[in-house]
């Protein structure tokens, strides 16, 4: 099968005016298209859009590329939005509406196998049509249009919709709590939030402090008692958010913190397991076990000068790491052993993918 590219040059000359840009409902549709047409065939400039935007149709079976990365259309893109918002980080602009299942396309039309997933956000691929369903019924449209403020007003069908979506597939010992968050970011500072305060709770007996009381006079000072010294301990490797208490707890890439202050909380190493794992046994013990005695030190040795560890954030699946199923349990342990709250955040878990479940 010759590709359009090879049939402008080799049989039509390329015309100036050849308008590349117009979308497929705009082309006249012809009978023509690449498997019908032979290297030595007569070829309209109609029937040359359509071959060329054929690829365009899916579904895509193939990467095409027709330009560099990044081609002319993305370059004047990135450079026309970075007179007004940040682009130095961007390789490329996505058409999302032609991009389908894991291929992504392009400013310029590139098609390409994407392995990003717009951050691993995207389990089902782009354009899913069960997504688009979901999305365009007037059931969930009215929670996208309106965006309700859950806490202070729920919608009315609010436990039916959390009883048939994300309890369903709730971890085990947690299908009757639920919060739900816009990103994995804030999903995590809230997560961390409530682990403070049920730790303060439970300092104080789940008496709320009155109103006269000095954690409320602090509090807005940023001061003890109404802010105590609290931490979170977290552990080397992982990536946790980008916000300031979760960026605080990740320790991925030095260029994700640069710049930013952080909380002076505890950081334990991670298991770097061996593969395959069951001709490591022996070896990966010792290093689960190494790590999890310096959780123990890092507990003990910031509980002992008052600023008490109040949860644990760990990642049992990584997007990158692998999993760490025996790790956790034993976190859980030990977390449970010194009274703090255990996050396990799964992040690049399409299951547990918060982006995807908001208003689902």
């Amino acid at each position: 099968m010759r590709s359009c590219k090879y049939l402008c040059r080799a049989h039509v000359p390329m015309p100036s005016n050849l308008p590349w840009s117009l979308s497929r409902r705009q082309l006249v549709t012809t009978s023509a298209c690449r498997s019908r047409l032979s290297p030595r065939a007569s070829v309209t400039e109609s029937e040359l859009i359509n071959v060329r935007m054929n690829e365009l149709d899916g579904p895509y079976t193939r990467p095409v590329m027709r330009t560099a990365i990044p081609g002319p259309k993305t370059k004047e893109i990135l450079q026309s939005m970075g007179d007004i918002a940040e682009s130095r980080v961007a390789v490329s602009c996505v058409n999302f509406e032609k991009s389908q299942g894991n291929y992504m396309v392009d400013a310029d039309d590139n098609i390409m196998l994407d392995l990003f997933g717009q951050i691993a956000s995207l389990p089902l691929g782009y354009n899913h049509p069960a997504i688009i369903k979901a999305a365009t019924k007037r059931d969930n449209l009215v929670y996208l249009i309106n965006r309700p403020a859950t806490p202070f007003q729920p919608p009315v069908d609010i436990v039916e919709m959390l009883q048939t979506s994300l309890l369903k597939c709730a971890p085990r010992g947690m299908n009757n709590h639920v919060t739900t968050m816009g990103c994995g970011s804030c999903a995590n500072e809230n997560a961390m939030k409530s682990a403070f305060i049920s730790y303060q709770d439970k300092m104080r007996g789940l008496q709320f402090p009155g109103e006269d009381s000095e954690e409320l006079k602090t509090a807005l000072w940023n001061k003890a008692p109404g802010c105590p010294d609290l931490c979170v301990l977290s552990f080397m490797g992982a990536l946790h958010g980008r916000t300031i208490g979760a960026l605080s707890t990740t320790h991925s890439k030095p260029i994700h913190k640069l710049d930013v202050p952080a909380f002076d909380w505890p950081i334990a190493p991670f298991p770097q397991l061996k593969y395959p794992l069951e001709d490591h046994v022996t070896e990966n013990k010792a290093e689960e076990e190494r790590c999890l005695q310096r959780v123990e030190e890092l507990c003990e040795e910031f509980n002992g000068k008052g600023r008490h560890v109040a949860a644990m954030i760990v990642e049992p699946v990584q997007s990158e790491g692998g999993q760490f199923q025996q790790f956790c349990p034993l976190s859980r342990c030990y977390a449970t052993s010194h009274d703090a709250r255990i996050s396990e955040y799964l992040y690049a878990a399409s299951m547990l993918s918060l982006e995807q479940w908001t208003f689902f």
